[in-house]
């Protein structure tokens, strides 16, 4: 949740967006990760010390899951949460407002943050973010006032949408998120192949402000159910094949050999 952990030392994006979070091999260790650094510190004047109990105490069985039916990741996530017990819930984010519109406040706030990296051209040619923040510089107050305004409907209308249910299960909530400021956990779903390596897939678990705790705990029951085989990262052969690229780059050319380019 935006203002459950301080960002002090952290480099700045968006005032007004920024939020700091765990990233662990487990579910637990993100928890326990969370327990230790919530709550206020004094040196970011947004944070607030309200409650993190881990374990959580409620009762999965209880709550109230939305899913999106148009979304086949998001119904198979359902069908695993079913065979929990929580109480399924069809949902539809709110979409009556221009929500990738409002993002245009997060380029603000970027392009204010790196001002003067921009004007010196240290961030030049280094990806797409010198565009985003040139471009930012001539968005107008006044366009900016009606994103803020916007972004407090928005905020309105996801609250709304949490007094039917106590998270959602999905992964098309970032957008949105990254404007309201509520928590999301983001677990293993599966694999797939592409370009002929098998890669991870992930789900996303979104809940309301300060209940990452109850989060968690859904999201833990989501893994044990759905039992995935956990893979990690080879990275002792990555690391080899990459020492051995860089070897091979290095070694010269024979003398008198014929080097040719395709």
């Amino acid at each position: 949740t935006f203002g459950r952990v301080s960002r002090y030392g952290c480099m700045t994006l968006s005032w007004s967006m920024d939020k700091v979070g765990p990233i662990a091999r487990g579910l637990e260790d993100c928890a326990l990760i969370l327990d230790a650094i919530h709550g206020a510190d004094q040196l970011d004047a947004t944070v607030k010390s309200l409650p993190f109990t881990w374990p959580c105490p409620a009762n999965v069985r209880t709550l109230r899951v939305g899913y999106f039916e148009d979304d086949p990741d998001s119904v198979a996530a359902a069908d695993v949460l079913k065979r929990i017990g929580v109480q399924l819930v069809p949902v539809q984010l709110p979409d009556a407002l221009p929500v990738w519109a409002v993002a245009t406040m997060l380029d603000v706030e970027a392009a204010t943050v790196f001002d003067d990296w921009t004007r010196k051209k240290i961030t030049q040619d280094l990806n797409e973010w010198p565009d985003i923040f040139r471009a930012a510089e001539f968005v107008s107050a006044v366009d900016y006032l009606r994103a803020a305004r916007i972004r407090s409907q928005l905020m309105v209308q996801m609250s709304e949408l949490f007094d039917r249910i106590d998270c959602f299960v999905g992964n098309q909530g970032l957008p949105h998120t990254n404007l309201t400021g509520h928590p999301a956990v983001v677990v293993p779903h599966g694999y797939e192949v592409r370009n002929e390596r098998t890669v991870p897939t992930s789900i996303t678990f979104t809940g309301n402000l300060y209940q990452e705790d109850v989060l968690l705990q859904l999201a833990d029951h989501y893994q044990r159910e759905l039992n995935l085989s956990i893979r990690y990262p080879e990275l002792d052969r990555f690391l080899a094949e990459q020492k051995s690229q860089q070897e091979d780059s290095a070694t010269p050319a024979a003398e008198g050999s014929v080097q040719e380019a395709d």
